[in-house]
């Protein structure tokens, strides 16, 4: 038996969505991929308690040794989604350890990957509007759409840059962890 629900999650989320993965599995579905944005698909199980983690890793071609290492450590390999999200999985252990990281700074490291192509993201979308007007200028239809059309990328600028804070907060937080390893 599958089932599909829609979650989203930004790239900000990505420890909400792992919690959500593993509530899932404790529930008795357990995770076959996502696809899209946010179409989760699971698979009836028996409900046990399993530990989902992500990894965010631009292909740098080596994938294979990238995945052996965590398959050395016991994590199954689930999905590599969107060219740099890989999900991966394991039961969780007796003796509390859940992370994929050996260190704070490899979570640091991690979190600035996504950062980097985040603040790539965002500067595309700041080029979006100029060949906008460039594409209509002269035209009747110029200032009332394009004045609608700007309102709409600076809200979408607005949200895609809490986001950016979002993660450079947790960057932030993966430099310095709490006592107990959180």
């Amino acid at each position: 038996m599958e089932r599909r629900c829609f979650r989203y999650f930004t790239l900000a989320d990505f420890r909400e969505e792992e919690a959500f993965l593993a509530r899932m599995h404790r529930e008795g579905w357990r995770f076959v991929r996502v696809g899209g944005i946010g179409l989760y698909h699971f698979a009836r199980c028996a409900p046990e308690e399993y530990v989902y983690r992500l990894d965010f890793r631009p292909e740098t071609g080596d994938e294979a040794a990238y995945l052996r290492m965590f398959e050395d450590y016991g994590w199954e390999f689930l999905q590599n989604f969107n060219h740099g999200w890989y999900y991966f999985r394991r039961r969780k252990a007796e003796d509390g350890e859940e992370e994929i990281f050996s260190d704070a700074a490899s979570r640091v490291e991690m979190l600035r990957r996504v950062c980097r192509r985040f603040a790539l993201c965002l500067a595309l979308l700041a080029l979006l509007p100029l060949y906008w007007f460039w594409l209509v200028r002269g035209t009747a239809a110029a200032l009332p759409v394009g004045v609608c059309y700007l309102g709409l990328v600076l809200a979408l600028a607005a949200w895609l840059t809490s986001i950016f804070h979002k993660l450079r907060r947790l960057a932030r937080e993966a430099e310095h962890p709490l006592p107990d390893g959180r």
